[in-house]
């Protein structure tokens, strides 16, 4: 059954993490988390509301300097900029690993035509799992095992009254 979380979201700036402003840290319907199997087969499934993942790359793209696809920002530039950017924000199935300290799913990973550190760019985390992200917050340092992501969608716990009547 999917869970209804509220969404925050930052990009990494100037060594910063800098929170987007998307008014959803307690909206039910921003974004869900559902999980699934048993074992090695157990996963979890995000999905993101679509007009906040095209309002996270419209945001995004506005920060990004002019000369983004040739400087530090190449990176993020173009896997904003992908023709199924928001589709593939939008819905992410992660399969759990065994151990390991990152439970954070990353919708690009198998995207093809994308460097190894471009595809962990975005990254999708949930509350209550450990993940290099826990620590995420609007203007604190960005830490070396938080990079490459410079942008995580991070889903908040909401209380139960402020998930609308159909979800609870």
């Amino acid at each position: 059954m999917l869970q209804p979380h509220g969404l925050q979201c930052y990009l990494a700036k100037d060594g910063k993490w800098a929170e987007l402003d998307l008014s959803s840290s307690n909206d039910a319907t921003s974004a869900a988390v559902t999980d699934s199997g048993t074992g090695r087969k157990r996963s979890t499934s995000f999905v993101i509301a679509d007009m906040k993942v095209q309002t996270v790359r419209r945001i995004v793209i506005a920060q990004l300097p002019k000369d983004a696809p040739k400087g530090g920002w190449k990176g993020l530039d173009k896997v904003v900029r992908l023709n199924d950017f928001v589709q593939s924000g939008m819905y992410c199935n992660q399969k759990l690993p065994e151990k390991g300290t990152d439970f954070a799913a990353y919708p690009f990973a198998a995207k093809s035509g994308l460097e190894v550190a471009e595809k962990k760019i975005v990254a999708l985390v949930r509350p209550g799992v450990q993940t290099p992200y826990d620590d995420v917050a609007n203007q604190v340092d960005v830490q070396p095992e938080q990079r490459p992501a410079q942008l995580p969608f991070v889903l908040r716990e909401i209380s139960e009254e402020a998930a609308p009547p159909e979800l609870r």
